[in-house]
């Protein structure tokens, strides 16, 4: 499992059948947060890598994106 993994910081899922990606970090504290993003405008922060991507760059290409973004 990820918890098992001293080196894993933070890990990302994206739903292929919904817009719904979930981002779990590792906090300060060395407990597991999870942030939800349901959006395609929304914005998904990567810590490790100091990025923002945004939620329909991610979706760009499949049935999922609406026209009007």
């Amino acid at each position: 499992m990820y918890r098992d993994i001293a080196t894993l910081k933070a890990y990302i899922t994206v739903d292929s059948e919904s817009i719904a990606v979930e981002a779990f970090r590792l906090n300060e504290k060395g407990h597991w947060e999870l942030e939800e993003y349901k959006l395609l405008t929304a914005l998904l922060y990567i810590p490790v890598v100091e990025q923002f991507i945004p939620l329909a760059a991610i979706y760009e290409g499949t049935s999922l994106m609406s026209p009007s973004i």
